[in-house]
């Protein structure tokens, strides 16, 4: 039989203890390896057709392994207001790793939020 749960204190102890499970539980699923024994984050990338720093992003995400989103920024008005608002940032290649916001270009950042070891 379950426990009778009597004042709201207690009700409020049970809800947070339960959110702060279901968060890690989340939060678990979301960064555990897929079938293939490889970490899958969700990335994406915020970019332009025309920006070579964009395109040596995607390929060097492609040689990891990694799949990705692309946002193309300048079809997408939405999205680069997105881009702001989320990050600050007006230029591209801005790339979200997990909602964790890296600009340009930089493989040692890359890295460390992808947990590649080279």
């Amino acid at each position: 039989m379950a426990r009778q749960i009597d004042s709201p204190r207690q009700r409020d102890r049970h809800r947070r203890f339960f959110l702060v499970y279901f968060l890690h539980i989340f939060y678990y699923f979301n960064t555990i390896t897929m079938g293939d024994g490889k970490f899958n984050p969700r990335i994406i990338v915020f970019s332009t057709p025309n920006c070579g720093w964009c395109r040596k992003l995607k390929n060097y995400l492609r040689e990891k392994g990694f799949r990705y989103r692309d946002v193309d920024i300048s079809k997408d008005a939405k999205a680069a207001d997105d881009l702001v608002r989320k990050t600050g940032q007006t230029g591209v290649p801005v790339t979200l790793i997990n909602s964790r916001s890296i600009v340009g270009f930089n493989k040692k950042e890359i890295d460390r939020a992808l947990k590649i070891i080279n």
